[in-house]
């Protein structure tokens, strides 16, 4: 597979362009779907560990234990939630496939245009064809924006959640 960072031969580099943004993209959606869900989750142990405390009269190597699982709930989410989103590599081939499964009208032109640029053609005819191929290609790309790569309806669900449970925890720290 063609990795973000390997040389290729430039088909069109308003292709390429499009590729690179949307991969942006995806990765900051996937980046901020994860902080959402892992608010939500260190939300939920806060207001449930704020009631236990409330109820039960935790001692205090209680609290301490909880205040250490929080810290270490943190460093997880921020480490495999958010930072590996953001650093793990997206091929080529990955964005293409995203972008035409986000975008229907695309009948597989960007993802034909991704995988025939990784080849050598002698053949004059088929250089055309190929070539063709990528100035469709570019004027289907034209019309789709590369924030449809990270085009998700997980973040609004999430952020209720995470709003939800901001909104009960401050409920119940000023009763």
């Amino acid at each position: 597979m063609t990795r973000e960072t390997t040389r290729k031969r430039p088909v069109a580099p308003e292709i390429d362009d499009r590729l690179r943004r949307a991969r942006r993209a995806w990765r900051l959606s996937e980046a901020a779907a994860g902080a959402l869900r892992g608010l939500t989750a260190l939300l939920a142990v806060v207001l449930v560990g704020v009631a236990a405390d409330n109820l039960l009269a935790l001692p205090p190597a209680a609290r301490l234990a909880g205040g250490v699982l929080f810290i270490l709930g943190v460093v997880w989410v921020l480490g495999f939630s958010v930072l590996r989103p953001l650093v793990r590599p997206l091929t080529d081939e990955m964005v293409a496939v995203r972008l035409e499964r986000n975008c229907p009208g695309m009948d597989n032109r960007l993802i034909n245009t991704v995988l025939f640029r990784k080849q050598e053609y002698s053949d004059p005819l088929t250089r055309r064809m190929v070539a063709l191929q990528a100035h469709e290609t570019l004027s289907a790309v034209e019309r789709v924006s590369p924030a449809r790569a990270g085009a998700d309806a997980r973040l609004w669900k999430w952020a209720l959640r995470a709003g939800a449970l901001g909104l009960a925890l401050g409920v119940y720290a000023a009763v």
